[in-house]
Order: structure tokens, then C-alpha cells, then sequence
């Protein structure tokens, strides 16, 4: 897959770079965007949005190259230039792999949330959706949206009679299964094909799916049908 050899490839740029820089010049970057972070939310009333907007965007990059550049005299004029100890360079790449890490996994993200159409071809999203990359992010971020993740069962099950028979032996399972909006949802091609393609963006913004995440009876049943494995305990 061309996504799991990029992301390969970004995150072990990040963990060279961190053994290179060492401690200290790595966690300018993450800090920078931290403190930018909380300052824009912080004071985001009185900024306003456009102004909130830029320190977001262009403050951990001012920050982190004048933190950068005062480092470097500080290093020139006291330390001769001295490279980083090797321990420097061990916590280094180890922060840069886990920031650098964290960077590819929102990108997976974004591009998961993303409508198949804006990709222009539906094989540049094939590749991204059926990557490794994207489904350990898949696991650990959206498979937890229990609403989603149990959407995804029923549209699994919903033309397999012997595992949807299976299914429904639990109590939770066959309410959720036989209520009408949810038969709604799996009776419309469209709708289960968002299901299936994971397309967040798109369920989201689809009105049936909305009138469940509403529900909060409904909603209630989802959570009770199990956090993994879209069954309930018996």
C-alpha cells in the first residue's frame, strides 16, 4: 500500500530527525504548538476568529523558529557548537516518533473524514481506507464512536441470514435491529454504503443517521450492545 509506505516513511523521517536535533530541539516544535493551542482557545473571545485563526496556524511556527534561533546563539556563544549526548538523542527521536506519529494519524483522520468525491479517483481513497496506517488509526479512534461502530455490524449482518439470526438471540441486539429507524437506515442503499465506506463526514450529514444519534432512548441501546464486537453480552 502506497499510504502504509508514506506513512513509513514520515514517521521515520520524524525519528531521525529527533536522534539528530536531540532533546532540546525537538520539543520546541510540540511545545510551540501546545502553547498556541491553549493560548487560542484561551483567548479566543477576545482575539476574534481570524485573529485566533492565525496564532493557530503561523504562532508555533514564529515561536519555534525565534525559540530556534535564540537556542542556537545560546549554543554558539556557550557550549562550541557541542552535538547533542546520545541520551539527548535517545528522548529526541523518541518525542519526535510519538509527535510525528501523532501528525500522520490526523492526517489519516482528516482523510478519512473526507467525501470519496473529493479525492476526484476512488482508487486514492481505496488505498487509504484499506491501508494498515488508517485502520490502527480506524481502531483506536473511530472504531470507539459506538454509534459507527455498530451501524457497521448491523449493515454487516444485515444480508447474512445466519449471523444476523445469530445476532438477534441477544435482547439488545434485536431492538436495536427492528426499530424503524434503524431498518430505515439499512434500506437505503446510500446510507449503507456511507456505513460501509466509513465515509464520517458523509453519516454526519445524512438526516437518518442524525435522527438516531438524537434518539436518546436509542442511543442508549447502542452503548448497552457492546464497545467491540457490536454484540451484547447475554
Amino acid at each position: 500500500m502506497i499510504t502504509d509506505v508514506l506513512a513509513f516513511l514520515f514517521i521515520g523521517f520524524f525519528l531521525l530527525s529527533g536522534w539528530h536535533k536531540g532533546l532540546t530541539k525537538t520539543i520546541i516544535g510540540p511545545l510551540s504548538t501546545i502553547i498556541c493551542t491553549m493560548a487560542t482557545f484561551t483567548y479566543i473571545n477576545q482575539l476574534g476568529p481570524w485573529k485566533s485563526l492565525a496564532l493557530l496556524v503561523f504562532g508555533p511556527l514564529v515561536l519555534s523558529m525565534t525559540v530556534s534561533i535564540l537556542l542556537k546563539i545560546w549554543n554558539k556563544l556557550f557550549d562550541n557548537n557541542q552535538s547533542p549526548l546520545w541520551f539527548s538523542r535517545v528522548l529526541g527521536g523518541v518525542i519526535s516518533l510519538l509527535w510525528g506519529g501523532a501528525m500522520v494519524g490526523l492526517a489519516l483522520i482528516l482523510f478519512g473524514l473526507l467525501p470519496p468525491k473529493i479525492f476526484g479517483q476512488a482508487a486514492w481513497r481505496e488505498d487509504i481506507i484499506s491501508s494498515y496506517s488508517y485502520r490502527l488509526v480506524y481502531n483506536s479512534v473511530f472504531h470507539r464512536i459506538q454509534l459507527f461502530n455498530s451501524l457497521e455490524t448491523l449493515s454487516a449482518t444485515y444480508d447474512d441470514f445466519e449471523k444476523s439470526a445469530a445476532l438477534q438471540d441477544t435482547k439488545e441486539f434485536a431492538e436495536i435491529y427492528h426499530h424503524p429507524k434503524i431498518q430505515k437506515i439499512l434500506a437505503d442503499e446510500k446510507t449503507v454504503a456511507l456505513i460501509k465506506q466509513r465515509d464520517i463526514v458523509g453519516l454526519l450529514t445524512n438526516q437518518e443517521v442524525m435522527a438516531v444519534w438524537q434518539d436518546k432512548e436509542l442511543m442508549e441501546k447502542f452503548f448497552k450492545l457492546g464497545a467491540g464486537d457490536g454484540t451484547a453480552a447475554k
